[in-house]
């Protein structure tokens, strides 16, 4: 998870990026996973960088997109819950969710699964 730690914070959680994508993939041999394209800005590249960046959730046991934004304005935040990884997109908490539940209760759009990749596209 060090990489996507990092390119969280390399893209400040993708304020102010563009949510190309939403998809969910259901394969004939695994587990539910979705899906997002961002294009972002890179704040550590030199000069205006924008990028694709798709991000990965694996092995699904929960998800939320009835309000799926086109551009992100309070962060997209990747919570490590006892239930696995939440990726929480443009939810304003004003602090950290402390719990999986709050997130369930205050956000539009959510993922849960036990892993979560990001790759980024240069």
């Amino acid at each position: 998870m060090e990489n996507e730690v990092r390119l969280l914070d390399e893209y400040y959680g993708f304020d102010d990026g563009v949510l190309k994508a939403f998809e969910y993939f259901f394969p004939k041999d695994g587990d539910c996973y979705v899906r997002i394209e961002l294009y972002a800005q890179n704040y550590e590249v030199e000069g205006d960088v924008w990028r694709r960046v798709d991000i990965f959730v694996r092995e699904v046991s929960d998800v939320r997109s009835t309000v799926i934004p086109t551009v992100i304005h309070s962060k997209i935040k990747l919570l490590r819950f006892n239930e696995g990884w939440c990726l929480e997109v443009n939810g304003d908490f004003g602090v950290e969710p402390a719990s999986l539940s709050e997130v369930k209760r205050h956000s539009t759009c959510y993922v849960v699964g036990q892993s979560v990749e990001i790759l980024e596209f240069k």
